[in-house]
C-alpha cells in the first residue's frame, strides 16, 4: 500500500532506533562479549535471584490460566490490575532471558522477538489511535522491509571490514576463546593436547582449528554473537512480509494490533 513519504521516514526511524540499540548491547558489533561476560558474571553471583524469578514466572502464568485473564477487565479497576500483572511477567521474562544468557545463547533474540511486537503496538496507541489496525500494519511493510535491508548489508560489509569474510574453523575457534567458551575435546577425536594452551583453550595457530574447531560445537555463543545482526534482519524481513498482507482493501481486521 502506499504511504506518505513523511510517515514512512518517520516510521523507518522508529523503526531503526530499537534495532539499533538491540544490536549494540548483544551483538560482536557492539557489546556483545562485555554483555555475555557480565551475565556469566551475575548468574553465578545471584543464582538464587534466577530460581526466584523462575519460580515466579510459573506462578504468573498459573494464576492467569487458571484465574482466566481475559476475564480480568469485568471486574472493578480489573484492567488496571490486568495490565499491571501482565508487565510484571513481562519484566520477569526480560530479567530471566538477561541473567541467563550464558545458559540460553538465543536468549536476546528471543528478547527482541517478544519487545518488537509490543514497541511497534505502543507506537500505534501513542501516534495513530484511530487508525485501524490493517492499515497500521500495512504501513509498517516498507519500514521494516527497509531496515531489514540495511542491516543485512552493514553486516555484510561489517565481515569485510573487520573480520574474517565467513565463518571458518580459525574463526570459530578465535571467537569461541574469546566467548570464555570451555571445550570438550571428546567432540574434537583429532585434536591433540599439542594444540591446547596452559588456560585450557584450544591454539589458534597451525593447524588446531582444523582439527580442534569441533571442541565448541556446544557453545553456541560466539556464532549467536556474530550472526546477530542477520538473524535480526531476517526476522524483520519476515515481519515485513507478514505486514504487506495487511492491506485495508482486504477483509475485516479483527485484533491484528492491540
Amino acid at each position: 500500500p502506499s504511504v506518505d513519504p513523511g510517515r514512512f521516514v518517520r516510521t523507518t526511524f522508529l523503526v531503526v532506533v530499537p534495532v539499533a540499540l538491540f544490536v549494540a548491547l548483544f551483538s560482536e558489533i557492539g557489546l556483545g562479549y562485555a554483555f555475555l561476560a557480565w551475565s556469566r558474571e551475575t548468574g553465578l553471583r545471584h543464582g538464587e535471584l534466577i530460581h526466584g524469578l523462575r519460580a515466579a514466572l510459573v506462578l504468573a502464568v498459573a494464576i492467569m490460566y487458571f484465574f482466566d485473564v481475559e476475564r480480568w477487565h469485568s471486574y472493578r479497576y480489573g484492567t488496571c490490575f490486568r495490565n499491571a500483572w501482565l508487565l510484571g511477567t513481562f519484566a520477569t521474562v526480560v530479567l530471566l532471558l538477561l541473567l541467563s544468557a550464558d545458559a540460553f545463547a538465543y536468549g536476546t533474540l528471543f528478547l527482541f522477538v517478544l519487545f518488537l511486537p509490543f514497541y511497534l503496538a505502543s507506537l500505534k496507541r501513542l501516534t495513530r489511535p484511530s487508525e485501524k489496525p490493517r492499515a497500521y500494519s500495512a504501513a509498517l511493510a516498507g519500514p521494516l522491509f527497509l531496515v531489514s535491508l540495511l542491516l543485512g548489508t552493514g553486516f555484510v560489509v561489517w565481515t569485510r571490514v573487520s573480520i574474517p569474510w565467513w565463518w571458518d574453523p580459525s574463526l570459530h575457534v578465535a571467537q569461541a576463546v574469546k566467548a570464555g567458551c570451555v571445550p570438550d575435546l571428546s567432540l574434537a577425536r583429532d585434536c591433540d593436547e599439542t594444540c591446547l594452551q596452559t588456560d585450557g583453550t584450544v591454539s589458534s595457530d597451525n593447524d588446531c582449528p582444523n582439527a580442534c574447531h569441533a571442541a565448541y560445537d556446544g557453545c553456541l555463543h560466539p556464532l549467536v554473537l556474530w550472526a546477530w545482526p542477520l538473524l535480526c534482519a531476517a526476522l524483520l524481513f519476515f515481519l515485513s512480509f507478514v505486514c504487506s498482507f495487511f492491506r485495508a482493501d482486504r477483509a475485516t481486521d479483527h485484533d491484528l494490533v492491540p
